[in-house]
């Protein structure tokens, strides 16, 4: 049998085992000793800095983010937010009852209220316009309540009681009076709530600042805990087909993109890379994994499962075996000519 025949059954054989239930059985193994080899190496041999600044450039290249990572992330949560909606149970179906109590215990720990987000939402000229409507509303309520011209218990009521007939004599002055303190009533009210209002929510921010910690308030957190483990999931989850979630989405996305592609999120992200790889250069990666509180864990049977299939696809595919073929070769000429 000649050389080239010997080397092209050799190799078919070799196809043949590669993808065999022997191979997909010792895949597993294979990979679990791998894994650990890998867990060992020093840092630095692992993540050389060029190749690293290569691969954070190249996560970061644009057509990257827009072509396969933005499209990903946006069908993964479409397809959250779908299923999601499908359940009729409230939140806290999905809560156990010990994290329920976990989160009522750190709802109860004072300084939770954000002082400075308090007074940025309530000061606003919107919140401080609305404040002066509302409080317009009450007063002129409470002038239409105690009013000596229209209260079925003021004064002119009672005189229209006393004397129905002497009465029309007193009637238009006393309409008149009306008419111009009715006239000069609103302007003052308005001037009075111009300045008055600020204060008011000014005292109203302080006063919750200064009472957030006291035990009412912490009830008032536990009720909005329960209050919101009780609604439907389906009734918070918005509905992802709406308009207004379509742009948020797409706002979101372009604004995530501008953001890492920018030059200043390339600088950052690259020397925090470059930090980590040379701080732990020298450490196995199990060890610099172990500084951040990280442990490796691998379900080495379910990783062997869904990479399987990927791996016979590289062994059957014709480009390897040109390759495996041309190194054969290599190695018989090599040897011949020893």
């Amino acid at each position: 049998m000649d050389t080239t025949t010997l080397r092209a059954r050799r190799l078919a054989r070799l196809r043949e085992k590669l993808v065999s239930e022997a191979a997909r059985a010792a895949w597993e193994q294979n990979l679990r000793v791998g894994i650990e080899e890998v867990l060992s190496t020093p840092v630095e041999r692992l993540f050389p800095l060029d190749a690293a600044r290569r691969a954070v450039e190249a996560s970061l290249a644009r057509p990257w983010l827009e072509g396969v990572v933005a499209p990903a992330v946006e069908a993964s949560l479409l397809l959250v937010a779908a299923r999601t909606r499908e359940s009729t149970h409230p939140l806290g179906h999905y809560v156990p009852e010990t994290h329920e109590v976990a989160v009522k215990k750190y709802l109860g720990r004072p300084g939770l209220v954000p002082e400075r987000l308090l007074r940025e939402v309530v000061l606003d000229d919107a919140v401080e316009e609305v404040m002066r409507d509302v409080l317009f509303d009450v007063l002129r309520q409470f002038y239409d309540r105690m009013n000596p011209f229209s209260s079925d218990t003021g004064p002119v009521a009672i005189l229209r009681r006393m004397a129905p007939l002497g009465f029309g004599v007193m009637s238009k002055g006393i309409d008149a009076m009306r008419g111009e303190l009715e006239s000069r009533l609103e302007p003052e009210i308005r001037k009075f709530l111009q300045g008055i209002t600020r204060k008011a929510l000014t005292n109203l921010v302080e006063t919750t600042i200064a009472k957030a910690d006291e035990p009412k308030f912490v009830a008032l957190r536990h009720h909005l805990l329960r209050w919101t483990l009780d609604q439907r999931v389906v009734d918070v989850v918005p509905d992802p087909t709406l308009a207004a979630q379509k742009d948020l989405r797409t706002l979101a996305r372009d604004l995530t993109l501008t953001v890492l592609t920018g030059e200043d999120a390339k600088r950052e992200i690259w020397a925090l890379v470059q930090m980590a790889i040379v701080a732990h250069g020298r450490q196995p990666l199990r060890e610099a994994l172990a500084v951040y509180g990280i442990v490796p864990v691998v379900d080495h049977g379910a990783l062997a499962a869904v990479s399987w299939p990927f791996v016979t696809r590289l062994v059957e595919s014709d480009g390897v075996w040109d390759w495996f073929e041309q190194l054969s070769a290599e190695v018989d000429d090599e040897l011949a000519g020893c």
